[in-house]
């Protein structure tokens, strides 16, 4: 399902050709994602969310709504609104949030574990250095079902692990070559480091 670690490496990242089908599948999804705002005292960031229900229901990252004082959500479409946490979940690092609207698009959730190493994996993120649009960074999922250590002592299994690098990371949503969901990017490991 899509509770492991999602994980983008950076090192030796090969071209991948990108046909007509993939971009027109890639917009297709943009409308389930939103763009997610935090303001808190540790200073502004911003981030990636998914919609999970038509009812304003959004996953992202526990870490980027983390000490938010302010959530502000924005969909692809330009509407905007201020956000409620409902929760999160330390194992998973996932938060819920939600937004006061309706008729939203929801994204299918691949829940099959059938991800193939070597296929095609799409990450769409919202990037605050281009004004808060979304961005497609494609590549090829590089392992399933792996142990990755990301630098803080305790290693991540069942991690599945793509080389499509988003720009801006945090809580970027991760397509299989289908455009279903299959998680919600949680590090990014480089050369030797973590950032996370």
């Amino acid at each position: 399902g899509t509770s492991g670690a999602y994980i983008t490496k950076t090192k030796g990242t090969p071209p991948v050709g990108v046909g007509p089908s993939v971009v027109s599948m890639i917009m297709s999804r943009m409308p389930g994602i939103v763009a997610v705002d935090v303001a808190g005292p540790a200073g502004a960031t911003q981030g990636t969310g998914l919609i999970l229900q038509p009812d304003g229901m959004i996953l992202t990252t526990a870490q980027l709504v983390a000490g938010a004082t302010t959530i502000t959500v924005t969909a692809f479409d330009g509407r905007e609104w201020n956000a409620n946490l409902l929760g999160t979940d330390a194992v998973t690092g996932a938060a819920v949030i939600s937004v006061p609207a309706t008729g939203l698009r929801v994204i299918p959730v691949d829940s099959s574990n059938d991800l193939k190493a070597g296929t095609l994996s799409v990450v769409v993120s919202a990037n605050a250095r281009s004004g808060g649009h979304f961005e497609a960074s494609i590549g090829l999922f590089s392992g399933v079902d792996e142990q990755v250590d990301l630098g803080d002592g305790r290693p991540v299994t069942n991690a599945i692990v793509t080389d499509a690098v988003p720009p801006n990371p945090m809580g970027a949503i991760l397509l299989n070559d289908q455009g279903a969901v299959v998680g919600i990017l949680r590090s990014v490991v480089t050369d030797g480091g973590v950032s996370s």
